[in-house]
């Protein structure tokens, strides 16, 4: 399967077509220039948007690290949302890191409130580990 974008050993971009779903999936999550994130993220909603998929997963279950400073302030940001809000995105699945990383998960119930929050009603956000589970969310018609 042909990429949509990729930074090697850090980020790859594919479309899922069993799941009708960009997926980006991260090996790592710190880039200190905070320039990665952005790039994928615009890639997997400009794909999305050319193609009317309206699934999104985020999958960090592999990184040990966090996002550097800069990258957490832009996933935080209203840029980040609107790019989301302007894309054909119903739905926003994040894979959180598995506890064999030994990665701090303490944040996720807050992020899924405040990122939920930002999307209002246009996105349904939702944190899922479950193969299963994730093929549930994404085939329900809300």
């Amino acid at each position: 399967m042909n990429p949509i974008f990729s930074v090697e050993n850090f980020v790859t971009v594919t479309y899922q077509p069993d799941l009708d779903a960009v997926w980006i999936k991260y090996t790592s999550l710190y880039d200190e220039t905070g320039a990665n994130i952005p790039k994928a993220v615009r890639a997997a909603a400009d794909y999305a948007t050319a193609n009317s998929i309206k699934n999104w997963v985020a999958d960090t279950a592999l990184p040990t690290d966090d996002l550097s400073p800069k990258d957490a302030e832009w996933v935080a940001s209203q840029q980040f949302r609107d790019i989301l809000l302007n894309s054909t995105i119903e739905k926003f699945v994040l894979i959180p890191s598995s506890p064999e990383t030994g990665a701090d998960v303490s944040w996720i119930p807050q992020w899924q409130a405040d990122t939920q929050a930002g999307f209002g009603e246009k996105i349904k956000v939702c944190v899922l580990e479950d193969a299963a589970e994730l093929s549930i969310f994404l085939a329900e018609n809300d």
